[in-house]
């Protein structure tokens, strides 16, 4: 799947050179994410795939994925309670944001990292000009 997934990355690049592509890096046991992670704009990476390949924190996880993802702008990588770190490129500059804190009370995970990389989407795409990463990634966690 990550093949086909890649050739529709390389033809849209081809086809429409400024369109914005994201890639999110989740599921440790699928083959080739790493490929479609070289050629995307922006990659959200999961803290179960980041342990699965060895890290210990979001922080050490994007600072290995920098020279493999020539072409992205931003690496973002969620750590579910722990919250959410990015790094954006050119520059490597690091913002982390902790999770949001509900006490004594039970919440319901499902969707949360579709809904945060919505949010993700949305603050960098169309809020580019008027936030910074520093509100984007506050909105989001």
């Amino acid at each position: 799947m990550a093949d086909v997934n890649l050739q529709c990355i390389l033809h849209i690049r081809h086809k429409y050179p400024s369109a914005f592509i994201s890639v999110e890096v989740e599921n440790p046991r699928r083959i080739g994410l790493e490929k479609l992670a070289a050629e995307a704009d922006l990659v959200f990476y999961a803290k179960s795939w980041a342990q699965a390949n060895g890290h210990s924190s979001m922080e050490e996880c994007l600072e290995a994925q920098i020279s493999i993802t020539p072409k992205a702008k931003y690496l973002c990588c969620t750590w579910g309670s722990g919250g959410a770190s990015l790094l954006t490129k050119p520059g490597n500059a690091r913002i982390t944001v902790p999770a949001l804190e509900v006490p004594d009370t039970k919440v319901d995970s499902i969707g949360a990292g579709d809904t945060f990389v919505a949010g993700m989407l949305f603050g960098i795409l169309c809020h580019e000009h008027d936030w910074d990463n520093s509100v984007r990634m506050a909105f989001k966690v």
